[in-house]
C-alpha cells in the first residue's frame, strides 16, 4: 500500500509509528519539516515563519471538506462539535415511527379437561 506524506490513518496502538507523528495539535519546525510543511502550510495553526501545527483530532473525528446534500460547507482545518454530548428529547429532532399491525381471531376452550393416561 503506497502512503502520501500528509495522510491521516489510524493505528491499534497508542503511540506513532516511525516516520508518523500523532495528530495531537502539536507544533513542528518548518526546517525540520519542510516539505510537510508545504502541504500543509498554517492550515492548523502556527506562525509560518518558524512553524506551522499539525491537526488536533483529540476528542474529534475527522470530517471531509466542502458540502454535501443538505449539508453545511466544511471548511478545512475548522474544528466543531463537542466532544461529548448528553442526549435528550429537547436536542432530539422530531421523527415518528411508525407502526403496523395484524388483526386475528382465535378461540380458546377453557371447558375441556385433559384426559388421563
Amino acid at each position: 500500500m503506497e502512503v502520501f506524506m500528509g495522510s491521516i490513518m489510524t493505528f491499534g496502538f497508542p503511540f506513532a509509528p516511525n516516520g508518523w507523528a500523532q495528530c495531537n495539535g502539536q507544533t513542528l519546525n518548518i526546517s525540520q519539516y519542510n516539505a510537510l510543511y508545504a502541504l500543509l502550510g498554517v492550515i492548523y495553526g502556527g506562525n509560518a515563519s518558524q512553524n506551522f501545527m499539525l491537526p488536533n483530532l483529540q476528542g474529534r473525528v475527522p470530517v471531509n471538506q466542502g458540502t454535501g446534500l443538505n449539508l453545511t460547507n466544511r471548511v478545512i482545518g475548522t474544528a466543531s462539535g463537542v466532544e461529548k454530548v448528553t442526549v435528550a428529547i429537547a436536542n432530539m429532532p422530531s421523527h415518528v415511527h411508525q407502526m403496523s399491525a395484524l388483526t386475528a381471531t382465535t378461540t380458546i376452550n377453557l371447558g375441556a379437561k385433559p384426559s388421563a393416561t
